[in-house]
């Protein structure tokens, strides 16, 4: 019999065959979840390897790539990492302390280093909530939309050695009976959740802003861009000096409206840089600290002609172009890498690039966390 994941993949996965054994927990804990995962490479009968891999790209619609020490050197994961990059639908795992490919490097990672299947950790949970943004729940039926067309990737082979072709989605149809059954189980869920939230406050991971960023602050982008003269400045204070920042209004108008709407509300200050890389960037904008925080919602992708020049401010985003919302990073050196890979750069440093770089030297952990904190004591406008 063949089996739903070969028809109906929602779950793709792309590793390196010798981590086949580490991904398997993996595959079986987000199966139990309720999604149809393709993962063990598994051919059904009148298909060829090749084909199996085109349609499971294709058709999915989450593409988990698991970084290890073996996949970061493979170069059909990076192609397969590419495609799904290009189709908005990545969700990138590390199983290794490793550094992910270079174009890869700004989205953001589960760290599952240390995750066992018995244990039910927040990097596991943050992990199943990314899924669920893009599958939306399990079993759901969904047609893909003409602008997540497939689009050829050149250069590289994808696994066995065939050069990738593009491929037409088909509309992805669950069984009536499982339909019903997550209907079920989702209304039930809902009352249930209403009920614990009633009785139990909503938490969040504590983070040194609780005074500043509030449960009940209600944030809301612009609508329309802010319009000045010319392009204001902001002064970035931090605890190894200051750094003064064009914003970039008139060519970026509402990433930077965004920003500098963030900026008003006071909703930077006391955060940290949570993401330090000598040589790269250095990030900050999470009020929880971990990575993975924002707003509270999502800005589209604006596009401009702003190159990854030293000292350039850019929005930081998932693997979902339009999924940036606080994060941001600051270039310590040119970066065209970047330029290429659809990251928003809405300002420029004017003063402090050294301070920047002093930062981004501070020791950290094998995820790029200072082991000490380093705040941002406030961002405002430059009078």
């Amino acid at each position: 019999m063949v089996q739903d994941e070969y028809l109906v993949p929602e779950i793709f996965f792309s590793y390196a065959s010798a981590d086949r054994e580490r991904v398997a927990p993996l595959a079986e804990a987000l199966r139990k979840r309720g999604w149809t995962v393709w993962w063990d490479r598994k051919i059904p009968p009148g298909k060829t390897f090749d084909e199996v891999i085109k349609e499971g790209l294709a058709k999915s619609r989450c593409v988990i790539v698991v970084w290890s020490k073996r996949s970061v050197e493979s170069r059909w994961v990076k192609t397969e990492a590419s495609v799904a990059l290009q189709r908005n639908k990545l969700v990138p795992v590390m199983i290794d302390q490793v550094e992910p490919p270079l174009e890869f490097l700004m989205i953001q990672a589960a760290n599952l280093v240390d995750w066992r299947p018995d244990v039910d950790t927040d990097e596991f949970n943050q992990l199943v909530s990314a899924i669920a943004g893009l599958i939306k729940a399990p079993g759901i039926d969904v047609v893909a939309p003409d602008d997540d067309r497939p689009r050829e990737v050149k250069g590289e082979p994808v696994e066995g050695g065939a050069e990738p072709v593009t491929a037409k989605p088909d509309k992805i149809i669950p069984s009536r009976r499982r339909w019903l059954r997550y209907v079920i189980v989702g209304v039930a869920a809902v009352v249930v959740g209403g009920v614990i939230y009633k009785i139990i406050p909503p938490m969040r991971p504590p983070t040194p802003t609780d005074p500043v960023v509030r449960e009940d602050q209600k944030l809301q982008p612009p609508t329309e861009p802010y319009v000045m003269d010319e392009n204001p400045h902001l002064i970035i204070e931090t605890e190894k000096g200051n750094m003064e920042m064009e914003l970039f209004l008139k060519e970026s108008p509402m990433t930077a409206s965004n920003f500098l709407y963030l900026v008003r509300q006071k909703f930077y200050d006391g955060l940290t840089w949570h993401r330090v890389i000598p040589g790269f960037i250095i990030q900050g904008g999470d009020p929880s600290g971990t990575g993975h925080g924002g707003p509270g919602y999502k800005i589209d992708f604006e596009v401009n002609d702003k190159k990854h020049e030293p000292g350039a401010v850019a929005m930081a985003r998932r693997g979902d172009v339009n999924s940036a919302g606080s994060q941001f990073y600051i270039a310590l050196k040119s970066l065209p890498s970047l330029d290429d890979s659809k990251y928003c750069v809405f300002g420029q440093l004017v003063t402090g690039l050294e301070i920047a770089k002093r930062i981004a030297n501070v020791e950290s952990d094998g995820q790029d966390k200072p082991l000490q904190p380093v705040h941002i004591k406030r961002i405002y406008e430059k009078k």
